[in-house]
This record gives structure tokens, C-alpha cells and sequence, in this order.
């Protein structure tokens, strides 16, 4: 996210752990935030509890709504209104840049499918092989190792 400036307002689309950090970041600098995000909690694939508490925070420092729907998003002369359809009606929020982090879908097929151990997915995401499983978790220890290796100077295991 490439701003020129520290924004007066934001509306953040989502409500995972992205949303969440950048919110944070944007709002302890003062920016103004709000929330629009389709489910029920915020990170939602949280534990039931983690996530009940963490709205429960957030609705307190920010304007969330939640079990929205985006029916428009259209530019103003101030930055971006976005028309929602929300359980209690029609609602509308404005902000002079919207985030949007809503999630994405792997890309990763081929970055690790010709290396020894691990296999790709039908997602695109890469798969340890056997071989790999019984060598680094069923042997009780912790084992790490860059997820980047293209970038690291770290040897790939």
C-alpha cells in the first residue's frame, strides 16, 4: 500500500487478520477507520472466543459493520463512498481510501513442485510429501525454514 499521505478516513473491505493489522497501524496514526465486512465477527476463522472478544475491542475503537454486503462502490469529490445491504437496511460509508483485504487465492502453483519433498496442490499451494512429514514433524522436533527461498540466503532444506 504505496499512500502519499496519511489518510483523514478509511474504509477497510474485510475482516481477517490483514484488515486487522493495517487498521490498526492506520488508526493508532489517527486515521478514522471503518469496517465493512460480511460476517458476523471479525476473524472469523478464529477461535469462537478470540474472535468474540476481538470484535467486541474493535467496535469499541472503530465503526464496524458487520454481515454486509457491498451493493456499490462509487469515487466522491472526497475519496470513496460504498452502498451496503446490512441486517438492519440500507447503509452507506465514506472514507478517502478504501482498503481492500478480503483474502486471495494461492498463486503458488510451480514455485516449490520440483523440489525434493514436496508436491503441489490442486489450490496451487504446495504440499509436504511424506517423506518430509515424518522427517520434520513426527520426529517431535520444531524445524524451520524460509518460505521465500527464492529471496533468502537461508539453504532450502
Amino acid at each position: 500500500m504505496r499512500l502519499d499521505r496519511l489518510p483523514k478516513s478509511m474504509v477497510v473491505l474485510g475482516g481477517g487478520y490483514i484488515a486487522a493489522e493495517m487498521s490498526h497501524i492506520f488508526g493508532s496514526l489517527g486515521t478514522k477507520v471503518t469496517f465493512v465486512a460480511r460476517g458476523e465477527h471479525l476473524l472469523s476463522r478464529h477461535d469462537a472466543d478470540i474472535r468474540a472478544r476481538f470484535t467486541e475491542a474493535y467496535r469499541k475503537r472503530f465503526d464496524v459493520r458487520l454481515g454486509a454486503t457491498v451493493k456499490q462502490v462509487a469515487k466522491t469529490r472526497k475519496g470513496v463512498r460504498l452502498d451496503l445491504v446490512t441486517p438492519s437496511g440500507a447503509q452507506a460509508v465514506e472514507g478517502e481510501v478504501l482498503l481492500v483485504a478480503t483474502g486471495r487465492v494461492p498463486t503458488a502453483t510451480g514455485l516449490m513442485s520440483r523440489r525434493p519433498g514436496s508436491r503441489p496442490t490442486s489450490t496451487g499451494t504446495s504440499a509436504p510429501t511424506t517423506r518430509i512429514r515424518r522427517t520434520c514433524w513426527g520426529s517431535g522436533r520444531w524445524v524451520m525454514w524460509p518460505t521465500t527461498s527464492s529471496s533468502s540466503t537461508w539453504p532450502t532444506p
